[in-house]
């Protein structure tokens, strides 16, 4: 006599989410919203935006320069860095296309160098906006440029603009920022995923 069993395995998968991340034709700051498991490296971003992205422009706090990896770049590039929560690029596109990212939420911790910063606010704070930002990271920050997709230009904001300014736009998850410090700061944001 032969005995069978069939069972079922069920995993589930807790805090997996889904964002998508609308980049306009041209210049976008981006940051990946998600821990996407198919995206370690900016080749692997590159090929799941497809065909329509010219390139992404990372920034190496260390050397204190812009780095482009083209979307034809070998993977064996050193263009090719690893993608990290906490940090912004800058997306250039062929034409407007909506992606969209699954995974788990990123870690809430960034580090902050003196000077040039390309950061991204890794988990929702919830409903911030720039001067929340300049308040939560301190007065070790000078300014905050976030880019303008209606106007189609860079804009600044200081610790001393007013909170009624246009330019205290709302923080978006899959969005970078460009963060210029006077002095070096780690700081943990909390909430949920975007």
């Amino acid at each position: 006599m032969v005995l069978s069993s069939v069972g079922a395995i069920i995993v589930q998968l807790k805090n997996f989410y889904e964002a998508t991340v609308n980049l306009d034709a041209g210049l976008n700051t981006f940051s990946l919203p998600l821990n996407d498991p198919r995206v370690s490296r900016l080749s692997d971003l590159a090929s799941l935006i497809g065909p329509e992205v010219m390139m992404i422009i990372s920034y190496d706090t260390a050397a204190k320069k812009f780095v482009t990896h083209m979307f034809n770049t070998p993977s064996t590039s050193p263009t090719n860095v690893a993608v990290k929560g906490g940090v912004g690029y800058i997306v250039m596109m062929k034409a407007a296309k909506s992606v969209t990212f699954q995974g788990l939420a990123w870690s809430g911790d960034i580090s902050l160098s003196v000077g040039l910063n390309l950061i991204s606010i890794p988990v929702n704070p919830g409903p911030w906006r720039l001067s929340d930002l300049v308040n939560f990271i301190g007065p070790e920050v000078m300014m905050i440029i976030s880019y303008d997709t209606v106007a189609k230009k860079f804009v600044s904001h200081m610790s001393n603009t007013p909170p009624t300014s246009p330019t205290n736009v709302a923080i978006k998850g899959g969005v970078g920022y460009i963060v210029m410090m006077k002095a070096a700061k780690s700081v943990t944001f909390t909430g949920e995923a975007w």
